[in-house]
């Protein structure tokens, strides 16, 4: 009412119905203790509301701090990261992104996600992205693909997208970290380049190669070891080295004592490398072999070894040649000399003084062992710069008759001395050849022939051509021919039918092979054809055009 002042307190002690003095005590209590109730859980409201307060203020302070540290990652990164809207535009863009495609915040917030990939790769993130917009959801969230991005210059390069998606008050968010992979596949191909060059090294080389493990099993196995072995290489790998080319022989002199260099380098780390040993092939037969034994260590750990050996028949049998050279070379140089110091001996002494025949006929001996002698340096230099390759060869366009009468002319007076009728066959063609060098050739095969033939016994020369590309020459004896076990022997150096023909004949043994170098050097081939008893043939087929 107007005038009048009500307090809280009185209304709280004013009774419901009446004056306070009518109101009950109990209805007073009660009323009191609900005003109290009511004020303690307004206080609680209060208390909660300022509490709930300080916790957003909280909130908002660590958002914007995730939101700094957010941005400051986001800056520094080198990677593109970029958040792109429900519908696919771009919203965010760092500078990592700048850096690696070339656009601007500017120029790039707002256009659609898939212009940063290549023409051909959009299709696929459209219906991707299309997809995330109907459903709200991205069908496979983080999916760390690799593909073709586009900078603003439009130059095409790979990189690896890794795409998200999150759910936002204003609706889906999509995600994308991106990374430029090209020096990483740069790299990666020059690595497989390296590696697959690495590995052609190993195809290509000579020696055999063979990768062991730890237990001496065979981990790689080269073309080169497999063909030297017999077995193809799937067939050794997985299985010991030692235990398939390299086991105990059987039990004898030859039988091996001391630790196989394999299992012994495997052990200690060592190298170790053998000049002399047996391989087994996988037919059965064995055959010498130098080899290597290397370890593989990495990180100071043994991880296996790599064996290399390689075929020594050929350098074993060429030892023996030459071992054989210089034995008949010594023999032959040691008997001419041996002879002419036993003349000169003689003559010096005086012994011969009174016997003038005698003594010239020491002296005939010791220039007859001279010139042998000479004959013998002088082809053995000549084969030695035939087969090095220090003979050049001097070709020119040849009429076969003019070279085969050449030869006839020159071995004339060399016949008519054995009695030996030299006869010139039938001879035409011409063919691209060095004159003097096909000549020796001749001349060494008529002199053959004639020595070789008893008097009366003719030997014919001739020439002519073989097809379109070749000119063969052939010279016939009728002497006492050669055995079939010989006809390809003679060709080697000092190999005589007979080892009495070289004091016989007088010959070298080294004429053949010289005839051999030459023909070889023409791109020519040389062989002989005999009947025991009834003679032999000698051919030369020569290629008409120039040698190479």
């Amino acid at each position: 009412m107007p005038g009048s002042s009500t307090t809280f307190g009185d209304a709280l002690t004013r009774p419901a119905f009446g004056t306070p003095a009518d109101a009950p005590p109990l209805l007073l209590a009660e009323l009191q203790a609900r005003v109290d109730e009511q004020s303690a859980q307004l206080e609680a409201i209060v208390a909660e509301l300022e509490h709930q307060s300080a916790l957003r203020r909280e909130v908002e302070a660590d958002l914007r701090a995730s939101e700094a540290r957010f941005r400051s990652l986001t800056a520094s990164a080198h990677d593109a990261i970029v958040t792109a809207d429900s519908q696919g535009r771009i919203v965010f863009w760092n500078p990592g992104a700048e850096n690696i495609f070339g656009y601007t915040a500017d120029e790039i917030l707002g256009r659609p996600l898939t212009d940063l990939l290549a023409p051909d790769e959009r299709p696929v993130y459209r219906r991707v992205l299309l997809l995330a917009a109907l459903t709200g959801e991205l069908a496979d969230n983080a999916p760390l693909r690799e593909a073709r991005g586009l900078r603003k210059s439009g130059i095409a390069f790979p990189l690896e997208l890794s795409l998200a998606s999150w759910g936002t008050s204003d609706g889906m968010l999509i995600g994308a970290i991106i990374r430029d992979i090209t020096e990483r596949k740069q790299a990666m191909e020059d690595l497989a380049r390296v590696s697959q060059h690495n590995e052609l090294i190993l195809k290509s080389a000579g020696e055999g190669i063979v990768g062991l493990d730890l237990d001496g099993r065979a981990t790689f196995v080269n073309p080169a070891a497999a063909d030297t072995t017999g077995f193809a290489g799937e067939e050794l790998i997985g299985r010991s080295l030692h235990a398939v080319l390299h086991p105990l022989l059987p039990s004898g002199p030859t039988c091996r004592t001391e630790p196989c260099p394999l299992g012994q380098t495997l052990a200690d780390c060592a190298a170790r490398s053998t000049q002399h040993e047996l391989f087994w092939r996988k037919d059965g037969s064995r055959f010498p072999v130098e080899v290597s034994i290397r370890s593989i260590c990495f990180e100071d750990t043994i991880v296996g070894a790599v064996v290399t050996f390689r075929d020594i028949t050929e350098r074993l049998a060429m030892e023996k040649v030459k071992d054989e050279f210089v034995s008949v070379v010594s023999h032959e140089l040691r008997t001419p000399l041996t002879s002419i110091r036993a003349s000169l001996g003689l003559l010096a002494g005086g012994v011969l003084a009174a016997a003038p025949d005698k003594a010239q006929r020491m002296l005939d001996i010791a220039v007859g062992n001279a010139d042998r002698l000479i004959r013998l340096v002088n082809d053995i230099l000549d084969i030695e710069r035939l087969e090095s390759g220090r003979a050049d060869l001097h070709p020119r366009l040849c009429e076969v008759a003019g070279l085969v009468q050449r030869a006839a002319e020159e071995m004339r007076g060399m016949a008519q001395a054995a009695g030996v009728p030299l006869q010139v066959g039938a001879t035409s063609g011409q063919l691209v050849a060095d004159p003097d060098r096909v000549l020796q050739v001749l001349t060494n095969l008529v002199s053959n022939a004639i020595k070789f033939s008893a008097a009366g016994q003719s030997v014919e020369l001739r020439g002519g051509p073989n097809g379109a590309d070749e000119i063969v020459f052939a010279v016939r004896d009728c002497g006492r021919g050669i055995a079939a076990d010989k006809l390809e022997a003679i060709f080697e150096r000092f190999h005589q039918v007979d080892a009495s023909d070289s004091r016989e004949k007088g010959g070298t043994g080294l004429g053949l092979a010289i005839c051999k170098s030459i023909v070889r050097q023409h791109g020519g081939r040389v062989w002989a054809e005999s009947t025991p008893g009834e003679g032999s043939t000698f051919f030369v087929a020569l290629p008409v055009g120039s040698p190479a």
